[in-house]
């Protein structure tokens, strides 16, 4: 490898760096439709203060649940332009559910339980296009389902702020 090639890489990830230490302290420029479709995502939990993630530790599944806020790729979600949410971490994998529960699966567009929204009327909250009346929860105890907001005890449990930071 070159000086030149290295130096080259050395600056990328330089910037790099810069940029993901201005995004943990919230110093990046926010959108106002930064959750647009197309756009990376963070899920915060107004209820429990916490994000909408993945569980590494817990080898082979990677449950969904909620973790600590960081930027970071365990607790991105990309939501595409058909309605996905694609995960940081398990790049091709989709949140998804079965009108109850909440897991990740290889993105597939003939599953009706991966396609999501907003809460209509709101810049709040995330809803399952195949369950309608359902929108998605987060509990104390750190996981997540969906069920109907009648179910809920708690308003700010279905009321998810996008890009919280």
């Amino acid at each position: 490898m070159s000086g030149r090639s290295r130096t080259a890489g050395r600056v990328r990830l330089g910037a790099l760096a810069t940029a993901a230490a201005c995004l943990a302290v919230g110093l990046a420029p926010q959108a106002a439709n930064a959750a647009d479709a197309g756009a990376w995502v963070n899920l915060r939990n107004p209820y429990t203060n916490a994000c909408l993630g993945i569980n590494t530790a817990i080898a082979g599944t990677m449950p969904v649940t909620q973790v600590t806020c960081k930027v970071t790729n365990f607790n991105s979600w990309n939501l595409s332009d058909d309605g996905w949410l694609r995960n940081g971490y398990q790049s091709g994998s989709c949140l998804d559910t079965n009108g109850t529960n909440l897991y990740l699966s290889t993105c597939n567009t003939t599953d009706p339980g991966q396609l999501w929204e907003r809460l209509p009327g709101t810049k709040v909250g995330i809803v399952p296009r195949a369950f309608p009346g359902k929108t998605l929860v987060g509990w104390a105890d750190g996981t997540v389902s969906v069920a109907a907001p009648g179910a809920v005890d708690q308003a700010g449990k279905y009321q998810w702020q996008w890009n919280w930071w």
